[in-house]
């Protein structure tokens, strides 16, 4: 239906995945690359890159249709003001920071809307929602004699042991009061070191979808939750 696109933002590298979505929130993992560079400077070669991928990559699918990225999602939670700056100046770009928890005000359980220092629009992402939800999904089988069930990760074939491990690496762990050592409740871990930018990407990727989902259905069509079987039509 349609492709997005989400940035993980390190110093010397951009982790970049495009998704392509079909209905019932089915992802397709299209691209995934590291754009090697010293991303401290705005100006180097990464940021291009990146930037010529969102205004100019086409994708064509086997039937001949051509594809555009239709929205990227940047995590600005590293070198903050860079990604910003590159948002207010990429068109169909947005700027995104994955807290946990639902956040104060928010109208929706999966993000809430901000302005960024520059006036543009942000997006606070409620991580453990997502985690929970592709924890969940990444489990179930699927029966390959029935249509795929919602929900269900597809990877393509080149993908290295090495990058499907990225969807695992963290685990629940439980959340001890420091002073009490009472049970607050579960967290997510990732143990030092180990490299999770596949399983960041995914939340972002489909926080992306939903955004895209909202603003279709609750901004433009001025309704109080998202249709999504009035998206997918749209698509």
């Amino acid at each position: 239906m349609l492709l997005t696109c989400a940035v993980d933002v390190h110093k010397n590298n951009l982790a970049v995945a495009v998704f392509g979505w079909t209905s019932n929130h089915r992802p397709f993992v299209i691209d995934y690359w590291r754009l090697e560079g010293n991303c401290e400077d705005l100006g180097d070669q990464s940021w291009r890159d990146l930037r010529n991928i969102i205004d100019n990559k086409v994708y064509i699918a086997d039937n001949g249709k051509k594809y555009r990225i239709a929205l990227t999602g940047i995590d600005s939670g590293y070198l903050q003001h860079n990604v910003l700056e590159f948002c207010d100046n990429v068109a169909n770009t947005i700027a995104l920071k994955g807290l946990p928890g639902a956040q104060k005000g928010a109208q929706f359980t999966q993000f809430k809307m901000a302005k960024t220092k520059l006036g543009s629009d942000a997006f606070n992402i409620n991580t453990d929602f997502y985690k929970e939800r592709w924890f969940s999904s990444l489990q179930r089988e699927w029966n390959q004699s029935e249509e795929q069930q919602e929900f269900c990760y597809n990877l393509p074939v080149d993908m290295t042991n090495e990058q499907i491990k990225e969807l695992t690496v963290e685990t629940k762990v439980p959340d001890i009061h420091p002073e009490t050592k009472s049970l607050r409740g579960y967290k997510w871990n990732r143990p030092s070191g180990a490299e999770n930018e596949l399983w960041d990407l995914t939340v972002h990727n489909n926080a992306i979808l939903d955004i895209m989902a909202w603003h279709l259905s609750c901004v433009t069509g001025q309704r109080e939750d998202v249709n999504w079987l009035e998206f997918w039509e749209f698509c």
